[in-house]
């Protein structure tokens, strides 16, 4: 079981991962913006995955990205990219930041499902 961390200003997306990934995490650590994420990363150790959505309040996806890369224990906590962004046409700059993954928003259930089960 996973200690899933959960990044988006929408409340029905952060609902929505809530039920879709129920079975696969021993807990899910939702927040609104990215500064009260980084927060809880700058102190937690255990986070086995982050989903991310990019344009947020406080602190957006791209550079809550890149504080978690700086943090030497989450250098390499896999992270998913999950967003609604019409404009997001330079996907390489999320591998540049060490982003793993990719999902346009509304999320396939199945699709996100199978790549968590696969994320060890």
């Amino acid at each position: 079981m996973k200690k899933i961390l959960i990044v988006d200003d929408d409340k029905i997306s952060r609902e929505i991962f809530q039920e879709y990934l129920k079975d696969f995490s021993e807990s899910l650590i939702m927040f609104e913006d990215g500064k009260c994420a980084y927060e809880k990363l700058s102190s937690e150790n255990k986070i086995s995955l982050v989903i991310t959505d990019i344009i947020m309040p406080e602190m957006d996806g791209w550079e809550l990205i890149k504080k978690i890369r700086g943090l030497p224990k989450h250098k390499k906590t896999p992270i998913i990219v999950v967003t609604s962004a019409e404009e997001l046409d330079d996907i390489s700059k999320l591998f540049e930041l060490g982003g793993l993954w990719f999902f346009n928003k509304p999320i396939e259930k199945t699709k996100l499902i199978e790549l968590v089960g696969s994320i060890s």
